[in-house]
Formats: C-alpha cells, structure tokens, sequence
C-alpha cells in the first residue's frame, strides 16, 4: 500500500501488503489499519509543515509601441457638399485608417481644416504654420457602392500633396472594383475602400516628397 501526497501524487510511504486467509479478514484489516494511521498522522504532520511554492506567473511580453520618428504631416479629409450616405461612409473610413497609415511611415499626424490646404497660394505656408513638412487633403467625390451577397464598391477622391514650397500632386485617383464580403459591415466595406485609396496615394507621394518613406 503506498501513501500519496494528494498535490502532486509524489509516494510519501509505502506499507507492506499484508496477505491473510478469507476467514481471517477481520483480523488482517485491524493488523492493516494498525499500520496505516500511524503513517498518515506522520505524513499529514510533514505536510502541514511543508512549505507551499507558488510557481512563478507568467506574464506575456507586451512589444513597445514604436513613436513615430519622422516629421509631421497636416492632414485634411473631407467631402462634396450635400454627400449621400456613401460619401459619408468613406469620409469616415478615411478619417479612420489615416492616422494608422501615417504611423506605419513613421510620421504623426495633425488633423488641419481643408480649407487650409485648399488655396495652391496659401496651402504651402499653412503646412510650415502646423509645424509640419507636408500636407495631405483627400477630398471624397463619389463612392458607389453595388449590394449583393457580395458588395463591390468604386471610390473617386481628389488628391493633393503640398510640401512648404509648392503643391506637388493634385489629381483625381480612382479605384478599381473593390469586392467586400458576404458578411462585410458598411462601415468595414468602407474602411476597405480607404484603404485601397492610401494605397494609391502611396507612390505617388514617394514619387512627389523625396522625405516620404
């Protein structure tokens, strides 16, 4: 017979069987029980003494989230006048994936009036006044958006890329047919949309700002 630690089942004794005839059974449990209680008081007094170790908690490594070490870019969003709800859903589509978008190039972004970037006179002055090397306006003309199981999706956005000297790009970008999900929200479908414009506006903003990475 052995005796367990009930924690982790370590053996802390073991008892010789004692074998006796059936009609002897009576007297061989008493001759067992003699034996075994003292040896559970034993090992239940060891036990109460014995030190409990707690295992050490792991915690997860959580990475260091990078500060954008690049300057700063002045950034405007906004939409035509009198814009159905589409329109309104890809301008806040936009203005949700921008600042991740700038991030990922290293720099920070500072939400400006569009007004401020509007004027090619006045637009390269007010990037050096928001303490910024270049400004973003993206303007959101049309989002046409065709449901079915599967929506898909045409977006048009005016473009302007003004650096402190002059503007550098202003043109229309166009995306091709973005197909959503057959479970894709309006609101995700346009964060998808958002997407593929930046996606466009990428090279073009290499191409125009040396600085840009």
């Amino acid at each position: 017979m052995r005796i367990r630690d009930p924690k982790d089942g370590t053996v802390l004794s073991q008892l010789p069987t004692v074998t006796s005839p059936l009609d002897d059974i009576d007297k061989a449990a008493a001759a067992l029980s003699a034996k075994v209680v003292p040896s559970v008081r034993t090992q239940l007094a060891k036990l109460a003494t014995k030190p409990i170790v707690t295992p050490p908690i792991e915690r997860p490594e959580v990475a260091p989230t990078e500060t954008p070490t690049g300057p700063s870019v002045a950034v405007a969003v906004s939409m035509i006048g009198r814009a159905g709800p589409a329109v309104q859903l890809l301008r806040a589509g936009i203005d949700a994936e921008v600042a991740a978008w700038t991030h990922k190039h290293g720099r920070e972004m500072k939400p400006v009036d569009p007004f401020l970037l509007e004027k090619n006179g006045q637009a390269p002055a007010n990037v050096a006044k928001a303490d910024a090397d270049l400004g973003i306006a993206l303007h959101v003309l049309s989002f046409s958006i065709t449901p079915g199981k599967v929506p898909m999706g045409k977006a048009r956005v005016r473009v302007r890329l003004v650096d402190r000297d002059k503007v550098r790009f202003d043109r229309v970008v166009v995306t091709d047919t973005i197909i959503g999900d057959r479970t894709i929200t309006p609101e995700a479908f346009a964060a998808r949309a958002a997407r593929e414009v930046l996606a466009i506006v990428q090279p073009n903003l290499r191409r125009a700002v040396t600085s840009w990475k």
